[in-house]
């Protein structure tokens, strides 16, 4: 038997109402999906952080039915209206995180000297570490000379 359904079993399956409902809900997300672009949300996060929310509330009150896609929310009570409209603060998180901002800036450690030697010696890179030159051709305590072993490195408390 091949693979799928045969047209005869789609369309038994297409006359139960759950199916229906399930094939109409992703065409209606499918659309909305392709409706707005990353630029689009981009622009309108950009609208929430710029415009005043005067420029909103004096739209609203200048039109029988408010049309600015910033207000959320229109509530007159007694005489008194309040708008709502998208946190600026949350759409500006919000396109920080869509540019990339949030992203940790790379840092480049490097170990020199004496530091580096002992970080060679410990991962068995290398066996003899280089012998710091000092003024007067001296030998710190604690550090490898040409001739010392791995391990058998002097040390003070």
């Amino acid at each position: 038997m091949e693979a799928g359904f045969h047209s005869e079993e789609g369309y038994k399956l297409l006359k139960r109402a759950r199916i229906r409902q399930r094939i109409v809900d992703l065409t209606k997300q499918a659309a909305r999906r392709s409706l707005m672009k990353k630029d689009d949300i981009m622009v309108y996060l950009c609208e929430i952080i710029t415009v005043p929310i005067t420029e909103i509330v004096d739209s609203a009150l200048d039109d029988d039915v408010p049309t600015s896609p910033l207000l959320q929310k229109m509530t007159v009570t007694k005489g008194r209206s309040v708008f709502e409209m998208p946190s600026k603060l949350e759409a500006l998180k919000e396109l920080n995180r869509m540019m990339g901002n949030y992203q940790p800036d790379k840092v480049e450690v490097g170990i020199e000297g004496e530091l580096r030697a002992m970080m060679l010696r410990l991962t068995g890179q290398s066996t003899q570490a280089p012998v710091p030159t000092f003024e007067n051709n001296a030998t710190p305590v604690g550090s490898a000379t040409d001739t010392d072993e791995p391990g058998d490195e002097p040390f003070e408390l």
